[in-house]
């Protein structure tokens, strides 16, 4: 299917976004002495990054809520609308372990179980072990790679003459800016990483900036892939 303004999500949304999202960030980190304005604005739970990533987990579980409840008229409706029940379930799991499931605003202070194991003295699973923090990111980046690049830019000519449902069910090219970027973020850190590299305004936390902004944007890949679903399979239905 062809992508653009008509039968897609809004090139402000595919490529403005991500790309404002970005050029804020690095504006940010390169104008800002370290300190405590540096901290807030882009490593604190209260800074831009973190408040973009929940505000993107909020509107993906609205759209997958609403994708799931009034699902477009098309064939295997029933696995459709089972299929973002799941979206729903995983904007919401996002949502709550970014927020520590309140915790960050509320303040209530750790207990028991999370507050003998977890890492960051945090309520939340990320923390707790290794395969809770990377399992999930690994699984999140290869859909991203396959599903938001191979896909998009080279798999789909190979099966154009496929189902229609695998037509309108894969992402489009519109996912694309947000998964480079989350790429890109992610290979700068690792590099910074592998050399060693220590930033100056911090002892704990290695270039957080950086993994908060590759997490960012694979919200906004999903996000936007389920923005794209609803705009995509609203048409399909209406030309059935």
């Amino acid at each position: 299917m062809r992508t653009g303004a008509v039968q897609d999500v809004s090139p402000v949304w595919s490529w403005g976004l991500p790309l404002a999202s970005a050029l804020v960030i690095g504006v940010l980190a390169a104008l800002l002495p370290s300190g405590d304005t540096y901290e807030l604005l882009l490593r604190s739970e209260y800074g831009v990054i973190e408040i973009a990533t929940l505000a993107a987990c909020l509107a993906g579980f609205v759209l997958s809520v609403k994708l799931a409840w009034r699902g477009p008229d098309l064939p295997y409706r029933t696995a459709f609308r089972f299929y973002m029940v799941v979206f729903a379930a995983g904007f919401f799991f996002l949502f709550g372990e970014e927020a520590s499931w309140g915790q960050h605003y509320i303040g209530w202070e750790t207990r028991g179980y999370f507050a003998d194991h977890n890492t960051m003295g945090e309520t939340n699973l990320h923390n707790l072990t290794n395969v809770f923090e990377q399992l999930p990111k690994a699984v999140l980046h290869i859909a991203a790679i396959v599903g938001g690049l191979l896909w998009p830019l080279f798999l789909a000519r190979r099966y154009q003459d496929g189902p229609e449902w695998l037509r309108w069910l894969m992402p489009t090219a519109v996912v694309v800016p947000s998964v480079v970027l989350a790429i890109a973020f992610r290979v700068c850190e690792r590099i910074l990483v592998w050399l060693d590299i220590e930033p100056a305004y911090t002892v704990i936390d290695n270039w957080k900036e950086l993994k908060e902004g590759n997490e960012l944007f694979l919200v906004y890949f999903l996000t936007i892939y389920v923005g794209s679903l609803a705009k995509r399979t609203a048409l399909a239905a209406a030309a059935r």
